[in-house]
């Protein structure tokens, strides 16, 4: 039923063994450095998009602020001279925001 394993076959598979986890080490590392790699790039791109994201309400904060210290009346054109119409600062600032547009 069982033969008899000798000690150079039980050698030979544990040197077959030490072979195939060195090899699965250095696969997990490879994959690791892959998935280290895909991180650090995401990492980045959401760096850059909350940076712009900070700098747009910073400078819609500071359109706010400018725009209620000109308390936001601006003359209406079809009406007498002494007439004015008041914006709310959202309106003022989405409209100096696509002027570029």
């Amino acid at each position: 039923m069982f033969g008899f394993v000798t000690k150079a076959q039980l050698d030979a598979h544990a040197d077959e063994l030490r072979r195939e986890v060195q090899a699965c080490r250095e696969d997990q590392a490879v994959v690791m450095r892959k998935i280290k790699l895909e991180w650090e790039e995401w990492w980045e791109k959401f760096s850059r998009l909350y940076a712009r994201l900070s700098k747009r309400v910073s400078d819609s904060q500071r359109v706010d602020e400018s725009a209620a210290a000109a308390a936001s009346e601006i003359p209406n054109p079809a009406g007498p001279a002494n007439a004015t119409v008041t914006v709310s600062p959202e309106r003022l600032a989405t409209w100096r925001a696509r002027r570029g547009f």
